[in-house]
């Protein structure tokens, strides 16, 4: 009698069992059918933008995502070409959270950046093997953002797009900008004068003007001159500029090259030893270096018979972080204690004018 009613609540919990895998099933064809609808139409609508290759392809636009081919430039290197894009990645709502963007394109490494870094800039600059960009000009973007679908799960939503441009068309979306100035050398060699720099260039487009920059540590420049540019040219040009006041030690030079767009570029770097200087000239220099807390003294030799000595401390963005006037009879050694120096702190750059000398040092302060 009693195994018909074990049989029947076995039949029962079957029938549950199937009731429940059944609405199940149902729930996940419903789930992936709205997810196709959602995530995959507009994928598919991305995909259906890619047109053939004989036309340009320059821009992508969604409520969600949207990226421009700006500018392709030469540049210093003759196999490689630069590729600037605008980016701009929309957070929140039917969105969801956008995560990522990646960058692939044609002869070059692939460049992932994330939500932040979208934020602080939106400007993506690629750097391409220039042969095989031309053969192939396109840029793989692929732009991955979370969804909370009916709270209980995550979904990724991909948007695929592929920008193009054909550099051979009338009309492509952007002309490659060849680089401006064709820098052949640049050199730099220390005398007695100085340090001279020597530079020439091959050909010029738009080139406005050069500015040459220093450094004592090889990373952070300022500006020290400005040498006038030739506008256009196809012929071989010469330009030199010599560094009277160079810094002790070790120099770092580098040119920056400024179109008359304002777009500029810069050269490498050379490093160049200033020359020792001689027992009758200006000299400066604080013992100890570095210097704590100010317990430490400014010695200047040799000031000049005019009986004034500029002094100035300088950070190394060029700001006059402080300076003192110095009274003197005639040339002498002099010394005195730098106790106001204890409130700055890092790199410094200090410099001793006197008698149309001038001379700096790099100091440390701690």
């Amino acid at each position: 009698m009693r195994l018909p009613k074990l049989a029947g609540s076995r039949f029962i919990f079957l029938c549950k069992n199937d009731l429940t895998a059944t609405l199940m099933k149902i729930y996940t064809l419903f789930t992936l059918s709205l997810c196709c609808l959602l995530f995959l139409v507009p994928c598919r609508e991305a995909q259906a933008q890619l047109v053939s290759f004989n036309t340009a392809n320059c821009s992508y636009e969604s409520p969600c995502f949207t990226a421009s081919l700006e500018e392709i430039a030469e540049t210093a290197n003759p196999n490689t070409l630069t590729i600037r894009l605008r980016v701009f990645a929309v957070s929140g709502g039917t969105c969801g959270q956008f995560q990522n963007v990646t960058f692939l394109p044609s002869g070059g490494n692939p460049v992932v950046l994330n939500a932040n870094q979208l934020r602080q800039n939106d400007v993506v600059v690629l750097t391409v093997n220039r042969d095989t960009f031309l053969s192939a000009p396109n840029i793989t973007i692929t732009a991955v953002s979370r969804v909370r679908l009916f709270g209980l799960f995550n979904f990724f939503r991909f948007n695929f797009i592929t920008l193009r441009t054909n550099l051979e068309t009338a009309n492509p979306c952007v002309r490659i900008r060849p680089f401006p100035v064709e820098l052949v050398s640049f050199t730099g060699k220390a005398s007695a004068r100085g340090i001279a720099l020597a530079w020439r260039t091959a050909s010029e487009v738009n080139n406005s003007h050069f500015e040459v920059e220093r450094s004592a540590d090889g990373e952070a420049f300022e500006k020290i001159n400005s040498v006038a540019g030739h506008g256009n040219s196809s012929a071989t040009l010469d330009y030199s500029y010599t560094d009277a006041s160079p810094l002790p030690g070790q120099n770092y030079y580098r040119l920056k090259q400024v179109d008359f767009d304002g777009q500029y570029a810069y050269s490498s770097v050379v490093a160049v030893a200033a020359a020792a200087p001689s027992t009758t000239s200006l000299q400066i220099g604080l013992a100890p270096n570095p210097c704590f807390n100010g317990n430490c003294a400014l010695i200047v030799k040799q000031p000049s018979q005019t009986g004034v000595t500029e002094l100035q401390l300088k950070d190394l963005t060029g700001k006059i972080v402080f300076s003192k006037t110095l009274q003197h009879q005639g040339s002498q050694t002099l010394e005195l204690p730098m106790q106001e120096l204890q409130q700055y702190k890092g790199m410094f750059i200090l410099s001793a004018t006197s008698g149309g000398q001038v001379v700096h040092q790099r100091v440390v302060l701690e």
